[in-house]
């Protein structure tokens, strides 16, 4: 017999092991995707046709996470039927429904009644993407709370930069943070596109020394992922104060306020990994590029997530074809259908002839009829697009049929059941509902569904003919007020909450919309977050507003911990977010990858910046202009201060491998030209650049994307020497411009020797 393994440490025995328990809010509590949750709860509409439940759920799992609860309240029946229906996983799931809770804030009370979270838990919405080991940020906050108990709340955040699309102008916050590695959360103020906001007001006493913190890092470069770390005594401060009714802008203001409690927050920065919320329909198409360009890895569409599809009774995974499309063993393409990058086709959907389908996804058991184009949509389950029709920026709810010849125009939500006449002309941002809209945001009754006599002609303030050119013949659907109109129930107050849902910002967070023309600095298109030259007043009585320190901006620059306060950054009046956020995204996604660049992965993300400039409509200059920048910010050595010498190799190293890339939005001479005029205003505007720019420069010939004759009509071009800095690049570069030109003249003289 085998000796008997020794009994462990009493104190093993004693302790329990800890479950990660997670709550998942099923409700969103607002109303930015009506009409297209009338009939579905908007945790279970689909991404990339799966539910966004699944992809909450699927993120916990991969985290490990084991047991979760599902607290839900609005067609909460369906929550339940469809966890039920899931296939045995490693989750633990449990359904909370409560038909009280109105927010946030009434669903922690509820949770806390009922006394079923034991320990620390993760507090997130139902609508979260990620793939981040939430594990580290979990470890994090036991670590914080065993050196204080006053420790009760982890926020997980990203780096990013504004403009992004995972981090939209309209949807900004600034973070007050006591430098790494506590990161304590010492102030924190969401700050809305529009109406603008001139001044920033910051606690004077967080700048007091006796609040204890030598330095403060004031961030406004920060992704918020929708995830919390929370201890139990969360739960029992909601329950304590009854005016929590959301954690962002009731508890946390309530918490880093009080001169009574003595609880901390603190900030967790997730490394590599990919988290959003799907808060809108603005970040619903954001996280769908991301899916589909395989940034949320391990969680992509042929990933086989349970709820992707089904065909002849079995479960139906999808295939990756070239260029990012997703296609099913059952769907069916014509041979002269053309389906472009980053499309997903659903399982037994049906595309005919002539039809053109670009950066869209198309649900399951879908019939596009010949000669369609839709670019940038997303059409649900079972929906039918009769011949002709042109869909752009959309969304097509499931069921819906869209009739022979109709124009579907730009941020148009479909919701479910509608049906579109034949030669309709929808307005951009139309709404469109099964129902008639209602101010108190409820369903009409069943008795209403569908009718569209002569009693109801004026229940969306449109005539019968009015609605018949917007709608088509014998439609079948109510139109509804643009979304952030001026009487929506939830944009009257001046709370902190309602100023990001005002109907002006509300607009900005819409499918579709551009800021492209916002300009969100003053006239002169800088704005200054914190003079170096001024100071903080050393008590609150010294500030404008007796008790607040106040910081004038309206679109703060990052801060980073070695840059400290006193950066200023200008807006480009003109830009296209848009296109740039889209660029990046790419280009962060291909640098993740790691490994050799070859011509298949420099083609395809090629590919993916020339669809995105298609999309956003912008001037092949930005194109070069965001692709150096990029690339120039990924030279190592620079922001370490490294020598010349040691910077010039790694930029060597790094445009031989992605100056083909560049090179493809650079082929002519003139284009060259402009590629270095960029550098030089590259170089300029960043100071860590400057002492590095004929690395650069040297970068770029060696890499062969531009030769002598481009460095030569670059050195003569008038454009180069614009102002006195242009001018003194230039004259800086002269010698390396003769030396390339000998250099070849040289060779050219070796050749002919021959």
């Amino acid at each position: 017999m085998a000796p008997k393994a020794p009994p462990p440490p009493k104190e093993q025995l004693d302790k329990p092991d800890e479950v990660l328990q997670a709550v998942v809010l099923a409700d969103s509590y607002n109303q930015r995707f009506q009409p297209l949750t009338l009939d579905t709860p908007r945790c279970l509409l689909p991404l990339a046709n799966v539910p966004l439940l699944e992809w909450t759920l699927e993120s916990l799992a991969s985290a490990g996470v084991k047991e979760v609860i599902v607290f839900c309240t609005t067609k909460a029946e369906k929550v339940k039927a469809y966890i039920e229906s899931r296939p045995p996983s490693s989750l633990h799931i449990t359904t909370i429904i409560s038909t009280s809770a109105l927010s946030v804030g009434d669903a922690l009370r509820i949770l806390d009644s009922q006394k079923v979270i034991k320990s620390d838990f993760i507090l997130l919405s139902g609508d979260v993407v990620s793939n981040l080991n939430l594990e580290e940020a979990v470890e994090a906050h036991r670590e914080r709370r065993k050196i204080s108990k006053n420790a009760i709340m982890t926020l997980v955040v990203k780096e990013n930069g504004l403009g992004t699309r995972l981090r939209p102008i309209a949807s900004s916050s600034l973070f007050a943070l006591s430098p790494s590695p506590e990161n304590k959360l010492l102030h924190h103020e969401p700050i809305g596109a529009k109406p603008r906001k001139k001044r920033l007001n910051i606690p004077g006493k967080i700048f007091d020394p006796k609040w204890g913190e030598e330095e403060i890092e004031l961030r406004n470069d920060l992704i918020d992922c929708g995830i919390d770390v929370c201890s139990v005594d969360v739960l029992d401060l909601f329950t304590e104060n009854f005016d929590y009714q959301s954690i962002r802008h009731d508890f946390l203001p309530g918490i880093l306020q009080s001169d009574l409690l003595s609880s901390t927050i603190h900030v967790h920065f997730a490394g590599s990994g990919y988290a959003a919320r799907v808060s809108d329909t603005l970040s619903y198409d954001a996280v769908s590029r991301d899916v589909l360009s395989r940034r949320t890895w391990p969680l992509v569409p042929d990933g086989n997530l349970p709820g992707s599809g089904m065909w002849e009774g079995k479960k139906e995974g999808y295939e990756l074809r070239r260029m990012g499309v997703y296609v099913t063993r059952s769907t069916v393409l014509s041979r002269t259908c053309t389906i472009g990058p980053n499309t997903l086709i659903g399982s037994q959907s049906h595309i005919h002839s002539s039809t053109s389908i670009r950066s869209s996804i198309i649900g399951r058991n879908v019939t596009i009829h010949p000669s369609c184009t839709i670019t940038d949509s997303y059409v649900w389950d079972d929906a039918v697009i009769e011949e002709g029709c042109t869909i752009s920026h959309a969304v097509i709810g499931k069921g819906v049929r869209v009739g022979k010849g109709s124009v579907v125009g730009r941020g148009c939500l479909i919701g479910d059941g509608v049906t579109i006449g034949e030669g309709a002309r929808m307005d951009e941002f139309t709404r469109v509902g099964r129902k008639p809209y209602r101010e108190d945001g409820e369903e009409s009754d069943e008795e209403d569904e569908d009718d569209t006599t002569d009693e109801d002609e004026d229940v969306d303030g449109l005539t019968a003919e009015q609605r018949s050119t917007i709608l088509g013949t014998n439609s079948l659907g109510f139109i509804w007020p643009e979304e952030g109109h001026d009487s929506d129930n939830d944009s009257d107050s001046d709370s902190e909450e309602d100023l990001l849902e005002s109907a002006p910002n509300k607009r900005l967070l819409q499918l579709g919309r551009s800021t492209s023309s916002l300009c969100l600095s003053d006239s002169s298109g800088t704005i200054s977050v914190l003079s170096q030259e001024s100071t903080p007043p050393s008590s609150p009585t010294q500030s404008a507003t007796s008790s607040q320190a106040a910081l004038p901006t309206s679109h703060l620059s990052p801060l980073s911990p070695s840059q400290g306060a006193g950066l200023t950054l200008a807006l480009e009046v003109g830009d296209q977010p848009g296109f740039r956020s889209e660029c990046i995204a790419t280009l962060d996604h291909a640098f993740e990858k790691g490994g050799e660049v070859d011509t298949e992965s420099i083609d395809f993300a090629a590919l993916q910046i020339k669809s995105a400039r298609a999309t956003t409509n912008v001037g092949p200059g930005i194109v070069r202009d965001v692709v150096l920048g990029y690339l120039v910010s990924k030279v190592e050595g620079v922001e370490q201060g490294a020598g010349k010498g040691v910077v010039k190799v790694k930029a060597e190293e790094l445009f031989e491998q992605w100056g083909p890339l560049l090179s493809k939005f650079a082929e002519v001479e003139e284009e060259k030209v402009e590629t270095l005029q960029f550098l030089q205003k590259h170089c300029i505007s960043t100071k860590s650049l400057q002492p590095y720019y004929g690395a650069f420069l040297s970068a770029l010939y060696n890499a062969d994307v531009v030769e002598a004759s481009d460095l030569v009509a670059w050195y003569k071009h008038l454009g180069s020497r614009e102002g006195a800095e242009m001018e003194a690049l230039v004259l800086q570069a002269r010698p390396f411009v003769e030396q390339a030109v000998e250099n070849e003249e040289g060779s050219s003289e070796e050749e002919s020797d021959r």
